[in-house]
């Protein structure tokens, strides 16, 4: 079995898409630290309408996703107000949880 393309429409998943943008921005590193003082960033500014809002992610549990959770995680979240709830399990566990 493939995978499928899904096209996202309407409000509700526009605002899917978009925490999903957030989330992939996490997982890429795109998080800019703004120095106090300075104006907001663009993360904080499109982030206003999202924050209290959670968002979930999982992988397996190697360096780059432990430094994913220790550090871009909480960086992720005081920049933009989203709390990101991300595990790091055994691959397995990982896949299982996924499907």
């Amino acid at each position: 079995m493939y995978p499928s393309v899904i096209l996202v429409t309407g409000v509700r998943n526009s605002r899917r898409l978009i925490v999903f943008a957030a989330l992939v921005a996490l997982l890429v590193g795109v998080v800019s630290v703004v120095p106090a003082g300075a104006a907001e960033s663009w993360w904080a500014q499109v982030a206003k309408p999202y924050r209290g809002v959670t968002i979930t992610g999982i992988s397996e549990s190697t360096p780059p996703s432990k430094y994913m959770q220790q550090v871009l995680a909480p960086a992720f979240e005081k920049e933009t107000g989203i709390r990101v709830k991300f595990e790091v399990t055994s691959w397995d566990q990982m896949y299982d949880k996924e499907i």
